[in-house]
């Protein structure tokens, strides 16, 4: 399943404007429905590090010259702070980046695997998924946001990033504070 995601590429586009200072941390509530009943899961977000526009036109460079797996294994390298959901495993974050905005920013954040509900991690998963969020802040520091186990990462030619889902749906989120 492939999602366009208007980002403006997120890797280029957009200048960072306003880059938000180390150390923050975002919390949510992950939120799904099973049948009737609706469950979630808390999830923390701890940044200490934000990409510059410099950081993404070396990654978008990347992409172009040598394709999306190259691209993953960049991403992957990256150290920019903890993602856990309650009763999971801490897992890095890979990638974060700050899209300002009229009334909020954009927040598009890479995570080295999926984040999934405990105990539902699937035993075969895509091998090199990466958990791709982007979160929608308001100026108070609060919004929503959504969650997708990623494959396959693509810039089309107008510059705008699709990616490629390996589930057909995505994990809402709900709630979401920064709080630091």
């Amino acid at each position: 399943m492939k999602s366009r995601m208007f980002v403006c590429a997120a890797l280029t586009i957009l200048a960072a404007i306003g880059i938000a200072s180390a150390d923050e941390v975002f919390t949510a509530k992950m939120v799904r429905t099973k049948g009737l009943s609706k469950q979630s899961v808390h999830l923390d977000l701890r940044i200490t590090e934000y990409a510059t526009q410099e950081d993404a036109d070396a990654l978008q460079k990347i992409l172009a010259e040598e394709g999306q797996e190259a691209m993953q294994k960049a991403l992957r390298a990256g150290d920019r702070g903890v993602a856990q959901v309650t009763g999971g495993r801490p897992l890095k974050v890979n990638w974060v980046r700050v899209f300002p905005g009229q009334n909020g920013s954009t927040v598009i954040i890479v995570t080295e695997q999926p984040l999934y509900f405990p105990g539902e991690e699937p035993a075969t998963g895509p091998s090199g998924a990466l958990g791709f969020i982007t979160l929608e802040m308001n100026d108070r520091g609060h919004g929503r946001g959504r969650l997708a186990e990623v494959t396959a990462i693509h810039v089309t030619e107008d510059n705008v990033l699709e990616i490629e889902a390996s589930r057909p749906t995505t994990i809402e989120m709900e709630d979401v504070r920064r709080v630091q």
